[in-house]
């Protein structure tokens, strides 16, 4: 179900924005759908998507990515690619391990250390 978004910014706010970062839960394997419609009622070409999740285990984050990956296909993604997703249409049991090398804010070091590693701060 892709629900709406109860305060939608206009274009213009949007517009001045070049690097947007997207946080969500991670539900059913997938960001929270609202997310994904936020994402898709904006023109976000060659904007910079990225994205993070609050979410501690070690599976389905590949999936939650692709997923706003998919919804944002003419913007530029940090990081730039991800590992292939293994089990991309079984959502329902545990799959093989496709989220070694996926980045988070959780990870050793924390949001600051998270942001030195994907390049934006120094």
């Amino acid at each position: 179900l892709r629900p709406g978004v109860a305060n939608l910014l206009d274009e213009e706010t949007i517009a001045k924005y070049d690097t947007i970062f997207v946080g969500s839960p991670c539900w059913w394997h997938q960001p929270a759908m609202v997310v994904c419609t936020f994402l898709e009622a904006y023109d976000l070409k060659d904007k910079v998507v990225i994205p993070f999740f609050t979410y501690g285990a070690t599976t389905y984050l590949n999936e939650s990515m692709q997923k706003i990956y998919k919804v944002t296909p003419d913007s530029k993604h940090i990081p730039e690619t991800l590992p292939e997703d293994l089990d991309a249409d079984d959502i329902t049991m545990p799959g093989r391990p496709d989220d070694a090398g996926i980045d988070m804010p959780g990870s050793a070091n924390g949001t600051e250390g998270w942001l030195r590693r994907i390049g934006i701060i120094e």
